[in-house]
């Protein structure tokens, strides 16, 4: 499926899914990858949630994913979002 933009594999999804502190967003990439979902839509808080859980050094294949958030972040500050 494509979260935040970019193709990640459902077990990494499912993975993510783990790492959250959030119940209902591990809940919303479950179902997204029980659903076969092509494309997940991520709210603000949800993309913050995924970056705090895959942290400094993310999990192996999860690396893109939390540079792609950062990014994401980091412009929508600078753009005053």
């Amino acid at each position: 499926m494509f979260l935040a933009g970019i193709p990640i594999r459902d077990e990494l999804v499912l993975e993510v899914a783990k790492l959250v502190r959030d119940p209902e967003l591990a809940a919303k990439l479950e179902r997204a990858v029980d659903r076969d979902v092509s494309v997940l839509a991520l709210t603000l808080e949800e993309r913050h949630a995924i970056c705090d859980a895959l942290g400094e050094h993310p999990p192996p294949g999860l690396g893109d994913l939390h540079t792609t958030l950062q990014g994401q972040l980091k412009w929508r500050r600078a753009a005053g979002l």
